[in-house]
């Protein structure tokens, strides 16, 4: 399946070499523990899942607009804002150097350029405090990418229960949404349960509720599906999975301009089982979940992302199991502890691996070029207020 001629990819990280140390979350053995650039983002898109190579030439991937997400930089519980902001002055930097270069086309911006960029942010501290931030991210970003902060994300899927329903927090998404902000919500149905689903659908009812002014309503992104249990062999029978339909469904019902859904992030959920199927498989094992977004929320709520690079970090794997040569093997183990060195010209196809998957789902649900075009950029551009002229 040819891809589209251009995409958005809602849902990137990106990091050098020399900020590996400040992931709150990553730890120098880890496979993620190396250069994740802009660069290397490119190559990634112009990559090919190795199922796809003897129909597919190397250079011809889409043009693509891309949307930064906050990476978890070390914040000592929110107190601490000094790498949040350096992430902004990193983005800013990469911003401003697409502005120098776009007469050229000489740069990876003439390929993949960053649309939006939501970091981090203290909401659970109350609109107060978030106040202060925003304008220190302001100052950070500079006049040429103060414009392109589009939402915010504080991760709530590590929190502990009650987190997202404490009124510092609730207070602080209806700032986000009085200024215009779109939020980003992280949670984990897989690991945390029942609980974060009902609390999410409790969240909405304070947030976009009647008594709610219509210019307080936070747009709510919700990230990766809300990271569903894979694990579940028979959905139809999982208690589980008729929460998460339920969730969904609840998501569905919330104002249609007001809450959307990513459709990323399955690669790290997916169990050793299915990881040791073929890509084909691993479409068959998720369409249940799939099928559930599209009738819960359809095309014009949902968006593509890739998650990369996480989506690389569990790819290698898959890779052996579906004929990938030794040496691509050989060359992901080298690289992935290797700070400087690049991710693997392997684990690169994962983000055409999922666009791949991304689209059959498209056509085994028959959508039509309407509701494909919105899964692929449109629903973004509704949901962050992107303009892709500029």
């Amino acid at each position: 399946m040819p891809p589209p001629p251009f995409i958005i990819d809602s849902h990137i990280h990106l990091w050098d070499s020399g900020d590996i140390d400040k992931l709150a979350w990553c730890k120098p053995e880890d496979t993620l523990a190396r250069r994740c650039t802009v660069e290397d983002y490119v190559e990634a898109v112009n990559s090919t899942a190795p199922e796809a190579e003897e129909s597919s030439s190397a250079g011809d991937g889409p043009r693509v607009g891309y949307i930064f997400v906050e990476c978890d930089r070390a914040n000592d519980g929110g107190a601490d804002w000094t790498q949040p902001l350096a992430e902004v002055t990193m983005m800013r930097q990469i911003i401003e150097a697409e502005g120098e270069s776009s007469s050229t086309g000489s740069t990876a911006s003439s390929q993949a350029r960053c649309l939006a960029m939501v970091p981090w942010a203290p909401v659970h501290s109350g609109p107060e405090v978030l106040e202060r931030y925003l304008d220190a991210v302001q100052e950070a970003a500079g006049p040429v990418a103060w414009p392109r902060v589009r939402g915010f994300r504080y991760v709530v899927q590590d929190k502990p229960h009650g987190t997202m329903l404490a009124d510092d927090f609730v207070a602080g998404l209806r700032l986000l949404g009085r200024r215009g902000f779109v939020f980003e919500l992280g949670i984990d149905q897989h690991r945390r349960g029942r609980t974060q689903m009902e609390e999410t659908e409790a969240l909405l009812d304070r947030l976009h509720g009647d008594d709610v002014p219509e210019a307080e309503r936070v747009v709510l992104v919700v990230n990766h599906l809300a990271k569903p249990d894979l694990t579940v062999l028979n959905p139809a029978a999982d208690r589980g999975f008729a929460a998460w339909r339920n969730a969904m469904f609840a998501l569905g019902k919330a104002s249609p301009s007001h809450v959307f859904v990513k459709m990323s992030g399955l690669f790290s959920e997916m169990p050793d089982a299915l990881r040791n199927q073929p890509s084909n498989a691993f479409f068959v094992a998720t369409f249940p979940w799939f099928a559930v977004l599209l009738a819960a929320l359809g095309p014009s709520r949902l968006m593509f992302g890739s998650d990369w690079p996480v989506c690389t970090a569990r790819y290698a794997s898959l890779l052996a199991v579906e004929g990938t040569a030794s040496s691509d093997a050989e060359d992901a183990a080298a690289t992935a502890t290797t700070p400087d060195k690049k991710i693997s010209k392997a684990e690169a196809g994962a983000w055409d691996k999922w666009r791949r998957i991304v689209a059959q789902m498209c056509y085994m649900a028959t959508l039509g070029e309407d509701d494909e075009a919105m899964i692929w950029a449109g629903t973004a551009v509704k949901a962050y207020g992107l303009d892709t002229e500029k």
